[in-house]
């Protein structure tokens, strides 16, 4: 897989993001929705197909809490459930899998998401969207903000649904209530990877030279680096409200 080259190219691109955003989350200009202040505070919220997911308010901005797990775009136009790894390596539409075409990750870990998904702009419950790459930076902001380092402040605690390191020098606190899951990927040939190891969540938009752009992060590291790739993959989604 040519991912693994572009992460060392990338830990220098994230280093040096993290100097635009060290100002600290309470004086960003971030682009969140409007808000009524009578409003009650939202909690969930129901995609197409008619999973909830919590919500969690990340600065003055909401995200699911869970990785999506929804089957159609919001319009109702149903998304390819490949599981040949042939045709998902030659598909160009949107498509999904479950990890190892196995149902029951549906819940925990929820979809794995090709570009085409990914990109296509209606994939999350409308008013919500695909996070860019400006959504994710200021979610680095906030973490940072929080102390401590970026990838514990994101990763859920325990070893539930990540594997434990050895030796153990991660220590997950979930201080942003982001609750990451990992996930692991599905790669451009289709094979499936990395379950409880990494988990990958897709940018809405390519970058550079990159057409795949997405965070990954890891078992036994803090880190949350960017990823940029020319190849297609299977990576999770997170929806963040954009009205």
């Amino acid at each position: 897989m040519k991912i693994a080259k572009f992460n060392q190219i990338l830990y220098f691109i994230l280093a040096a993001g993290f100097l635009l955003v060290l100002e600290g989350c309470k004086d960003s200009k971030l682009p969140g929705p409007e808000e009524d202040p009578g409003a009650p505070e939202l909690t969930e919220v129901i995609d197409f197909d008619g999973n909830v997911y919590n919500v969690i308010k990340i600065c003055d901005q909401y995200w699911i809490q869970e990785n999506l797990k929804v089957t159609h775009f919001n319009d109702g136009t149903p998304l390819s459930n490949i599981t040949e790894n042939e045709q998902w390596a030659r598909s160009a539409g949107a498509a999904y899998s479950w990890y190892d075409n196995n149902h029951v990750h549906k819940d925990v870990f929820g979809a794995l998401y090709n570009r085409a998904a990914a990109h296509s702009g209606n994939l999350c419950p409308t008013g919500w969207r695909v996070p860019s790459k400006e959504d994710f930076n200021y979610l680095v902001d906030y973490a940072i903000s929080m102390g401590g380092y970026i990838g514990n402040s994101l990763r859920e605690e325990g070893y539930d649904h990540w594997e434990s390191p050895y030796p153990v020098l991660v220590f997950a606190d979930n201080k942003t209530g982001f609750s990451a899951r990992g996930g692991g990927m599905r790669t451009q040939e289709g094979e499936f990877t990395d379950l409880r190891k990494h988990g990958y969540w897709w940018h809405s938009e390519g970058h550079l030279d990159y057409t795949t752009w997405a965070r990954r992060l890891d078992y036994n590291t803090y880190l949350f680096p960017l990823l940029g790739s020319v190849e297609d993959f299977g990576f999770s989604v997170r929806c963040v409200k954009s009205d």
